[in-house]
Protein backbone atom coordinates (compact mmCIF):
# COMPACT_ATOMS: atom_id res chain seq x y z
CA UNK A 1 0.00 0.00 0.00
CA UNK A 2 2.83 2.37 0.81
CA UNK A 3 4.57 1.52 -2.47
CA UNK A 4 1.31 2.16 -4.35
CA UNK A 5 1.02 5.55 -2.58
CA UNK A 6 -2.03 4.44 -0.61
CA UNK A 7 -0.83 6.06 2.60
CA UNK A 8 -4.27 6.48 4.17
CA UNK A 9 -5.10 2.82 3.59
CA UNK A 10 -1.70 1.75 4.91
CA UNK A 11 -2.20 3.86 8.03
CA UNK A 12 -5.69 2.41 8.58
CA UNK A 13 -4.34 -1.13 8.07
CA UNK A 14 -1.59 -0.53 10.64
CA UNK A 15 -4.15 0.77 13.14
CA UNK A 16 -6.28 -2.35 12.68
CA UNK A 17 -3.26 -4.65 12.93
CA UNK A 18 -2.13 -3.00 16.15
CA UNK A 19 -5.66 -3.29 17.58
CA UNK A 20 -5.73 -6.97 16.59
CA UNK A 21 -2.37 -7.58 18.28
CA UNK A 22 -3.48 -5.77 21.46
CA UNK A 23 -6.69 -7.80 21.59
CA UNK A 24 -4.75 -11.03 21.05
CA UNK A 25 -2.32 -10.23 23.84
CA UNK A 26 -4.93 -8.93 26.30
CA UNK A 27 -4.93 -10.88 29.54
CA UNK A 28 -8.22 -12.35 30.64
CA UNK A 29 -9.22 -14.07 33.86
CA UNK A 30 -10.26 -17.23 32.02
CA UNK A 31 -11.13 -18.75 28.66
CA UNK A 32 -14.52 -16.99 28.50
CA UNK A 33 -15.06 -13.36 27.53
CA UNK A 34 -18.16 -11.28 26.73
CA UNK A 35 -19.38 -11.75 23.16
CA UNK A 36 -18.90 -8.03 22.50
CA UNK A 37 -15.12 -8.44 23.04
CA UNK A 38 -14.98 -11.49 20.75
CA UNK A 39 -16.87 -9.51 18.10
CA UNK A 40 -14.41 -6.60 18.28
CA UNK A 41 -11.58 -9.07 17.64
CA UNK A 42 -13.43 -10.84 14.80
CA UNK A 43 -14.59 -7.62 13.14
CA UNK A 44 -11.11 -6.09 13.33
CA UNK A 45 -9.71 -9.18 11.64
CA UNK A 46 -12.39 -9.01 8.94
CA UNK A 47 -11.71 -5.29 8.40
CA UNK A 48 -8.10 -6.17 7.64
CA UNK A 49 -9.21 -8.89 5.24
CA UNK A 50 -11.64 -6.55 3.48
CA UNK A 51 -8.79 -4.11 2.88
CA UNK A 52 -6.62 -6.96 1.67
CA UNK A 53 -9.20 -8.42 -0.74
CA UNK A 54 -10.79 -5.06 -1.59
CA UNK A 55 -13.87 -5.70 -3.71
CA UNK A 56 -13.51 -9.48 -3.61
CA UNK A 57 -14.88 -9.84 -0.05
CA UNK A 58 -18.29 -8.84 1.27
CA UNK A 59 -18.70 -9.32 5.04
CA UNK A 60 -22.00 -8.98 6.85
CA UNK A 61 -23.11 -9.60 10.42
CA UNK A 62 -26.43 -10.05 12.08
CA UNK A 63 -26.34 -10.29 15.86
CA UNK A 64 -29.54 -10.83 17.84
CA UNK A 65 -30.19 -8.02 20.32
CA UNK A 66 -29.29 -8.61 23.96
CA UNK A 67 -26.40 -11.02 23.41
CA UNK A 68 -23.37 -8.73 23.81
CA UNK A 69 -22.90 -9.66 27.49
CA UNK A 70 -23.17 -13.42 26.97
CA UNK A 71 -19.87 -15.19 27.65
CA UNK A 72 -18.12 -17.09 24.86
CA UNK A 73 -14.82 -18.85 24.25
CA UNK A 74 -12.06 -16.55 23.13
CA UNK A 75 -10.70 -16.68 19.53
CA UNK A 76 -13.37 -19.00 18.12
CA UNK A 77 -14.88 -16.54 15.64
CA UNK A 78 -11.67 -15.17 14.15
CA UNK A 79 -10.37 -18.67 13.42
CA UNK A 80 -13.59 -19.73 11.70
CA UNK A 81 -13.81 -16.51 9.70
CA UNK A 82 -10.18 -17.01 8.66
CA UNK A 83 -11.06 -20.55 7.58
CA UNK A 84 -13.93 -19.20 5.45
CA UNK A 85 -11.62 -16.76 3.71
CA UNK A 86 -8.68 -19.14 3.26
CA UNK A 87 -10.65 -22.14 2.02
CA UNK A 88 -13.78 -20.49 0.64
CA UNK A 89 -13.28 -16.97 -0.66
CA UNK A 90 -9.61 -16.80 -1.65
CA UNK A 91 -9.93 -19.91 -3.84
CA UNK A 92 -13.04 -18.74 -5.70
CA UNK A 93 -13.28 -16.63 -8.82
CA UNK A 94 -14.75 -13.17 -8.41
CA UNK A 95 -16.29 -11.66 -5.30
CA UNK A 96 -17.24 -13.79 -2.32
CA UNK A 97 -19.38 -13.37 0.74
CA UNK A 98 -18.84 -14.24 4.37
CA UNK A 99 -21.66 -13.67 6.83
CA UNK A 100 -21.83 -14.12 10.57
CA UNK A 101 -25.14 -14.54 12.36
CA UNK A 102 -25.33 -15.01 16.12
CA UNK A 103 -28.56 -15.84 17.86
CA UNK A 104 -30.11 -17.59 20.83
CA UNK A 105 -31.64 -21.01 20.32
CA UNK A 106 -34.17 -22.21 22.90
CA UNK A 107 -34.70 -25.85 22.03
CA UNK A 108 -33.71 -28.34 23.39
CA UNK A 109 -31.85 -26.08 25.88
CA UNK A 110 -30.89 -22.43 25.66
CA UNK A 111 -27.76 -22.19 23.52
CA UNK A 112 -25.77 -19.53 21.72
CA UNK A 113 -25.35 -20.26 18.01
CA UNK A 114 -22.77 -18.83 15.60
CA UNK A 115 -23.77 -19.35 11.98
CA UNK A 116 -20.80 -18.66 9.68
CA UNK A 117 -21.59 -18.78 5.97
CA UNK A 118 -19.23 -18.38 3.03
CA UNK A 119 -20.01 -18.50 -0.68
CA UNK A 120 -17.04 -20.76 -1.45
CA UNK A 121 -18.08 -23.95 -3.21
CA UNK A 122 -14.96 -26.11 -2.98
CA UNK A 123 -15.44 -27.64 0.48
CA UNK A 124 -15.45 -31.41 0.81
CA UNK A 125 -18.24 -32.17 3.29
CA UNK A 126 -17.04 -35.71 4.08
CA UNK A 127 -13.48 -34.57 4.69
CA UNK A 128 -14.51 -31.70 6.97
CA UNK A 129 -16.90 -33.87 8.98
CA UNK A 130 -14.15 -36.47 9.34
CA UNK A 131 -11.82 -33.76 10.69
CA UNK A 132 -14.48 -32.54 13.13
CA UNK A 133 -15.07 -36.05 14.46
CA UNK A 134 -11.41 -37.10 14.61
CA UNK A 135 -9.76 -37.77 17.99
CA UNK A 136 -6.47 -35.93 18.66
CA UNK A 137 -4.46 -39.17 18.62
CA UNK A 138 -5.84 -40.01 15.13
CA UNK A 139 -4.15 -37.01 13.48
CA UNK A 140 -1.70 -37.78 10.73
CA UNK A 141 -1.05 -34.28 9.35
CA UNK A 142 -1.91 -30.64 10.01
CA UNK A 143 -4.81 -30.39 7.53
CA UNK A 144 -7.87 -29.22 9.46
CA UNK A 145 -5.94 -28.79 12.69
CA UNK A 146 -7.58 -25.43 13.51
CA UNK A 147 -11.09 -26.87 13.06
CA UNK A 148 -10.28 -29.89 15.15
CA UNK A 149 -8.72 -27.73 17.89
CA UNK A 150 -11.69 -25.36 18.04
CA UNK A 151 -14.18 -28.21 18.12
CA UNK A 152 -12.11 -29.98 20.79
CA UNK A 153 -11.90 -26.84 22.95
CA UNK A 154 -15.68 -26.40 22.78
CA UNK A 155 -16.38 -30.03 23.67
CA UNK A 156 -13.86 -30.11 26.54
CA UNK A 157 -15.28 -26.90 28.04
CA UNK A 158 -19.00 -27.47 27.44
CA UNK A 159 -19.52 -31.18 26.73
CA UNK A 160 -20.36 -33.34 23.70
CA UNK A 161 -23.70 -31.75 22.78
CA UNK A 162 -21.81 -28.58 21.84
CA UNK A 163 -19.19 -27.83 19.20
CA UNK A 164 -19.04 -27.34 15.45
CA UNK A 165 -21.21 -28.82 12.74
CA UNK A 166 -20.67 -28.31 9.02
CA UNK A 167 -23.03 -28.18 6.06
CA UNK A 168 -22.43 -27.70 2.38
CA UNK A 169 -25.25 -26.01 0.51
CA UNK A 170 -24.95 -27.28 -3.08
CA UNK A 171 -24.35 -24.44 -5.52
CA UNK A 172 -24.55 -21.82 -2.75
CA UNK A 173 -21.70 -22.22 -0.25
CA UNK A 174 -20.73 -23.66 3.10
CA UNK A 175 -21.87 -23.16 6.68
CA UNK A 176 -20.16 -23.78 9.99
CA UNK A 177 -22.51 -23.80 12.97
CA UNK A 178 -21.03 -23.41 16.43
CA UNK A 179 -23.12 -24.11 19.50
CA UNK A 180 -22.32 -23.44 23.12
CA UNK A 181 -24.36 -23.04 26.31
CA UNK A 182 -25.95 -19.69 27.01
CA UNK A 183 -23.68 -18.27 29.75
CA UNK A 184 -24.32 -15.01 31.60
CA UNK A 185 -22.07 -13.16 34.04
CA UNK A 186 -24.31 -14.41 36.86
CA UNK A 187 -23.75 -18.01 35.69
CA UNK A 188 -19.98 -17.47 35.90
CA UNK A 189 -20.22 -15.91 39.37
CA UNK A 190 -22.46 -18.74 40.63
CA UNK A 191 -19.97 -21.38 39.47
CA UNK A 192 -16.85 -19.58 40.73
Amino acid sequence: MVELDQKQNASRMLEMLSRLFRLSLKKTSGPLIPLQEELVHANTYMGIQQMRFRHKLVYTTEIEDGLSDIYVMRFILQSLLENSITHGISTSEGAGEVSLNIYRQEDPEPALIYYIYDSGLEADEQKINKILNMKPDERQDTVGLALQNINGRLKIKFGDPYGITFRKIPGVGTVFIVSQPFITKEDLENHA
